[in-house]
């Protein structure tokens, strides 16, 4: 429940792996064949708009270079976390947490994307895959049976997936973010609930209503290890948390 997640107290310092992030068996071509067949249901992010998982579109600006929550489950301990931010120039850049894995992808010059997991960067080629290996260094181009989470690289474009039916697609510009049902109802960040309704998008760490696009950005900004600037919190616009 919202109540047990301490947001920003350092929630992703520490994030627990948990026992089923021991492999990562979904195939992106089932993820594809799922999603079509509406058992899992996406969220897509720019700079500028985010579609949410219930299917509700709204603006936003982000003022800050600073790290914004899109997508979470809603644990104590969550097992994933994705985050987006505003770069220099314009362009999306992604910092996810799998287990207590960091990766990255950071736009640089025209379109090339530095990729790094753990502060380590790794230089994917068109069409080049890493697989993330349990207790194993993780190797370019080689497969691994036991994985945490794989990415692949195709032209501009690269495909993160990770056990439980999750995907995150991302090419510089925007990021898709797909997500299985074990998430319905249980999910947080500016990607909203996920509980199929359309009404209250607008939610805060503390499930407070919020009003807009603007003050959702602000809500879900990491503005502790990862940001240096001052980060004004919208206030909390009802007495009663919703139920």
């Amino acid at each position: 429940s919202y109540g047990l997640f301490h947001w920003n107290a350092e929630p992703y310092q520490s994030l627990s792996k948990l026992s089923f992030l021991t492999k990562s068996l979904i195939k992106p071509e089932m993820m594809n064949y799922m999603y079509y067949n509406n058992i899992l249901n996406h969220c897509h992010a720019t700079t500028k708009s985010v579609r949410t998982y219930d299917n509700v579109t709204y603006p936003y600006t982000m003022d800050h270079s600073c790290y914004t929550l899109i997508s979470s489950d809603c644990s104590e301990h969550p097992s994933f976390a994705v985050f987006i931010k505003k770069t220099e120039n314009n362009r999306v850049g992604i910092m996810a947490f799998i287990g207590d894995q960091k990766v990255e992808f950071i736009p640089m010059e025209t379109n090339r994307v530095q990729m790094k997991i753990n502060d380590q960067e790794f230089v994917l080629h068109d069409n080049g895959f890493l697989f993330f290996p349990k207790n194993k260094p993780p190797v370019l181009n080689k497969v691994f049976q036991n994985y945490l989470f794989k990415i692949i690289r195709r032209q501009n474009s690269f495909t993160l997936t990770f056990f439980p039916q999750m995907m995150l697609n991302y090419d510089g510009n925007s990021v898709q973010v797909l997500a299985g049902p074990q998430m319905k109802g249980q999910h947080c960040g500016m990607c909203g609930d996920y509980n199929r309704n359309t009404y209250h998008e607008f939610i805060d760490p503390q499930m407070c209503s919020l009003k807009t696009g603007d003050e959702m950005a602000l809500a879900w900004t990491l503005d502790n290890k990862y940001c240096s600037q001052k980060i004004t919190k919208p206030a909390c616009a009802m007495k009663e948390p919703i139920p």
